[in-house]
């Protein structure tokens, strides 16, 4: 009687997690269409051009500052400036940046020193918002490159859509084996786990998924939620301010930025690894026991399938139709995986790797927690 509880109970295990999948692949399906409509550059040119302030936080960033101050002083928006600082470089950031001081639209800052309890970018945001003149703050990263309608195309989109804060996810390139195994899961993690139509809809902050790569708000909007002053403790600060925003009752938007905003996050598999492992554990608010419930229950859903068909082949007791059940969350994940990667346009070969990606994305999270925990999280040279 007992073995035949504990076999039932096993089974409805099995299935609830093929249910579960199946949940998350109808909201995959239900953005990726609503994403054709939330897509930067398919709204009318506004007749009102207020002026646009891109502010861009640098800090060793030689390898990528020059191409994305290029791409932003080539826009074809009437009205715009692009303030770059850079925030105490030890490598040539400063000496490229010297390189553009002639062009009128450009204000290049060199950042004050770090205050306490303040993250770095966030001190070079809002060094930034003292300097600028806009009635529009656009926040992007060093390592961005736009088209020229990438400002134009928000602005329309911003205005249409009567946002206060407008947040685009741009193309994703990866340049690396190491990058395209860790990459995709950001993109994957909004498709699958945030409805973008019902989180337009409630402003419920747990709703909201911000992408630091690319924000841009009203200013008057940026201002009455505090600014960077009103997060400066909080590490991601995308996430800080797409659930503060919404708190505080101003609207939140979220578009498709792949066709006017291009980012190699990093380069290469180490730097990728601790680059995302630096903000898993914070994008949880530093709290373990979400975190650790989140985590065990994504590693069942993705990864315990293949310890089912495991134990089958060496001889355990696994039924034939737990068998079919664990076959079958293996084909529900490779649909949500190759979703995404179809969406977002990543090498396909990704989706017959996905269970390493999730075995790696396991282990970056629990080092997210030892560093942080230990207070050993840096990035580029300082301690966060």
């Amino acid at each position: 009687m007992l073995k035949l509880i504990l076999t039932d109970f096993w089974l409805q295990h099995q299935a609830s997690l093929v249910v579960f999948l199946a949940v998350i692949i109808a909201i995959a399906i239900v953005n990726v269409f609503a994403l054709r409509r939330f897509k930067l550059g398919r709204y009318q040119f506004p007749k009102i051009l207020p002026k646009v302030s891109v502010m861009v936080p640098t800090r060793n960033e030689e390898k990528n500052i020059g191409q994305c101050i290029e791409s932003l002083l080539a826009q074809d928006y009437p009205d715009f400036e692009v303030i770059a600082l850079d925030d105490q470089s030890t490598d040539r950031t400063w000496e490229i940046l010297q390189k553009f001081r002639t062009v009128p639209r450009l204000i290049l800052m060199q950042g004050k020193k770090l205050p306490d309890r303040w993250f770095g970018k966030h001190w070079a945001c809002h060094q930034m918002t003292e300097a600028a003149s806009g009635e529009i703050f656009l926040f992007t990263d060093a390592d961005t490159k736009h088209k020229p309608d990438s400002i134009s195309s928000a602005v329309a989109a911003l205005i249409a859509e009567n946002a206060d804060l407008l947040t685009a996810l741009p193309r994703e390139e990866t340049g690396s084996f190491g990058e395209a195994m860790l990459i995709p899961v950001m993109p994957f993690a909004i498709l699958g786990f945030l409805s973008i139509p019902f989180a337009h809809a409630v402003k419920w902050p747990i709703f909201s998924a911000t992408v630091g790569q690319f924000m841009m708000f009203k200013r008057k909007a940026f201002e009455a939620i505090g600014g960077y002053p009103a997060i400066k403790t909080k590490q991601v600060d995308d996430m800080a301010f797409g659930q503060r925003i919404k708190k505080l009752g101003y609207r939140w938007r979220f578009f498709d930025g792949q066709s006017s905003v291009v980012c190699r996050m990093y380069g290469g598999f180490k730097e990728s690894f601790l680059g995302l492992g630096k903000t898993v554990f914070s994008a949880f608010g530093r709290r373990i026991i979400p975190f650790l419930f989140v985590w065990t229950f994504l590693f069942t859903v993705f990864l315990e399938p293949f310890a089912v068909i495991a134990v089958r082949l060496s001889g355990g007791p696994i039924t034939d139709l737990s068998l079919l059940i664990a076959l079958s969350g293996i084909l529900a994940s490779m649909l949500l995986w190759t979703i995404t990667i179809l969406k977002f346009r990543f090498p396909f070969w990704t989706v017959f790797l996905y269970p390493a990606t999730f075995a790696l994305t396991l282990i970056m999270a629990y080092y997210s927690v030892i560093i942080t925990l230990s207070g050993k999280a840096t990035w580029k040279g300082r301690r966060l």
